[in-house]
């Protein structure tokens, strides 16, 4: 039996809609943070390869519950992608000024790729006048760790904005580029990450 080898395996969202009435608005909803979900079984896997869910986003951006919507057929693998899903957390849906709690149907579809680490540090800011400040300032030598424990509001400023080894596929593909082409001990300039704005530094 042929062996499948998976190095990773990433998601691309293929459409999203909320889970209530028909007249309901439009809402945007932002991924921040993906997690690997399980290795697909051999005999379940074939190309194209699509699942479809159902997700509770809380008012914090996090998945509180997820659910199949058609089974793939191998209800332990089904189980384990479920509580992957959990992991992911998408910029808080805000609806007249404030953060809401909706379910939202998602097909995502299956594709191979390559795992890429990179030691990263962050910077988080709430708008984009905070961020291009700080960018100005580090490109003056100020320190990233320093300007990270001070400004950040990502839970990492305890850290001095260390993330340490990330896999960077699982940062949504506008911020995936910027990583990429940066050199070592470079930075990027402020990045839109849901309504907030990233800098990024290569440390390794």
């Amino acid at each position: 039996m042929k062996r499948l080898v998976f190095l990773i395996v990433s998601l691309i969202f293929m459409g999203c809609s909320v889970g209530s009435k028909s007249e309901s608005p439009v809402l945007k909803i932002d991924l921040l943070e993906k997690y690997p979900i399980p290795l697909i079984p051999e005999k379940i896997f074939h190309p194209n390869m699509r699942f479809y869910t159902k997700l509770f986003i809380d008012t914090t951006g996090y998945v509180a519950d997820a659910r199949m919507i058609s089974s793939t057929g191998d209800l332990v693998f089904d189980a384990q992608l479920i509580e992957s899903l959990k992991n992911w957390r998408y910029e808080p849906v805000v609806y007249n000024g404030k953060a809401i709690k909706l379910w939202v149907n998602q097909d995502l579809q299956v594709v191979i790729a390559d795992q890429l680490y990179m030691h990263l540090e962050i910077i988080l800011c709430s708008n984009e006048k905070e961020a291009s400040g700080i960018y100005d300032s580090l490109k003056m030598g100020k320190l990233f760790s320093e300007l990270a424990n001070k400004y950040s509001i990502d839970v990492s400023k305890s850290k001095y904005g260390n993330l340490g080894n990330v896999n960077i596929y699982l940062f949504p593909e506008n911020i995936q580029q910027k990583i990429k082409s940066l050199e070592l001990n470079a930075f990027t300039r402020p990045i839109p990450y849901g309504k907030n704005y990233a800098i990024l530094k290569r440390v390794n």
